[in-house]
């Protein structure tokens, strides 16, 4: 019995080491293709690849810092020897969840979806509290000043009277009011009170930067975007946005839904540049790139914003429909209109990368390359962003 045993033991290892054997021919041969295959069948978004689960509820921690300036001599804003003086606070930190709702496969090999996002503030790892105070421009009454800067002098008159008796140019609240809780402005309330705001549409009640978006499946709007299933070059590529492959705040070109939704890209990307979508300014942003990078281990490709997203047509001709209607010096673009025609003008933090004539406006700016880069690095093989 024991040599049966043994023999039987020895016949199997046989065995075992012909079938090595042959995977590793096959390995040595095929190895390219059959990585291939594995890896198109499983990046393509299906309800049975292994993307969807990671995409749908993405697991991988993600987190935002917000930073406030705070304004510290808001008293002197009629000193014309006085410039207005910023103090940074910050950051504070919240830890961030997406989730994909309403996801809906098409036969067009597209998917349309919403997206839910939740913060959750997380105190040990922020320099400050939700309760800290901070001052900064009163923007209820500044929007409405700003929408109605070509009114005829008959509605500005009884607009700039109620500013007058109701608001102040700045605003002292505390960070949890400015992010997402908001804050009463009786300028809001009045709106659809007065025949002169009537043309000003105000869709919340409050103000808040992120007054209403926590768990909010509405606000970044609705997406339709190719699936790679007939081809993997295209996975992750927004087809459209709330319905329609350009939006209305852009004109030309600069209108159009252009590159990734933001979590995708198709594998074996160049380098060379990437374009993302960005609904929080409802416009395409193209970054450049700049290096390989090492993240935990892992080589990446790092694609950099640099001064064509926030130019308007002074470095590069083709931008001159992001001037909006006012066009500003390089570093500035105006996103009003994306923003219910609030002065909404983006910049990288502390005017990095712009014309200096900005930051000689104010005291308090130091822009730092390590600190105020806009990047993203995605892994080269299977280009998902690791960074």
């Amino acid at each position: 019995m024991w040599m049966m045993k043994n023999a039987l033991g020895h016949y199997c290892l046989l065995c075992i080491g012909i079938v090595v054997a042959i995977l590793g021919v096959l390995a040595i041969t095929c190895t390219p293709g059959f990585f291939n295959f594995i890896l198109k069948s499983e990046l393509h978004l299906s309800e049975s690849s292994q993307s969807y689960q990671v995409w749908k509820d993405t697991p991988v921690p993600m987190y935002i810092q917000f930073y406030f300036f705070n304004w510290t001599n808001e008293g002197e804003l009629e000193n014309a020897n006085s410039k207005p003086s910023f103090e940074q606070k910050g950051p504070y930190r919240f830890n961030e969840f997406h989730e994909k709702v309403n996801v809906t496969f098409h036969d067009n090999n597209t998917v349309s979806f919403k997206q839910v996002r939740r913060w959750h503030f997380d105190p040990d790892n922020s320099n400050g509290t939700l309760d800290d105070i901070i001052t900064t421009l009163n923007l209820p009454p500044l929007t409405a000043a700003f929408v109605a800067r070509d009114w005829s002098i008959f509605m500005q008159g009884p607009l700039s009277l109620v500013i007058s008796q109701t608001s102040k140019r700045h605003v002292t609240k505390k960070v949890r009011e400015y992010l997402f809780e908001g804050y009463d402005d009786s300028l809001i309330s009045l709106a659809d009170k007065l025949p002169a705001l009537a043309n000003i549409e105000i869709p919340f009640d409050k103000f808040g930067w992120f007054y209403k978006r926590n768990n909010s499946d509405e606000y970044d709007g609705f997406f339709n975007m190719d699936t790679g299933a007939d081809d993997i070059n295209k996975v992750g590529r927004l087809r459209n946005w709330n319905f329609a492959n350009r939006t209305k705040f852009f004109p030309s070109s600069c209108g159009m839904v252009n590159g990734s939704a933001g979590e995708l890209w198709p594998p074996g990307q160049t380098k060379t540049n990437i374009t993302m979508f960005s609904p929080d300014i409802c416009r395409s942003l193209t970054f450049d790139f700049t290096e390989e990078v090492d993240v935990h281990g892992v080589t990446g490709y790092r694609y950099s914003g640099g001064r064509n997203i926030v130019d308007n047509g002074t470095i590069n001709a083709d931008n001159w429909c992001f001037c909006n209607g006012e066009c500003l010096p390089v570093g500035v673009v105006n996103a009003s209109s994306c923003r219910y025609g609030a002065p909404a003008f983006v910049s990288y933090p502390h005017y990095y990368m712009a014309d200096p004539y900005y930051a000689s406006l104010v005291d308090g700016m130091r822009p730092d390359k390590e600190k105020h880069q806009f990047y993203v690095t995605l892994e080269p093989v299977r280009n998902k962003t690791v960074l």
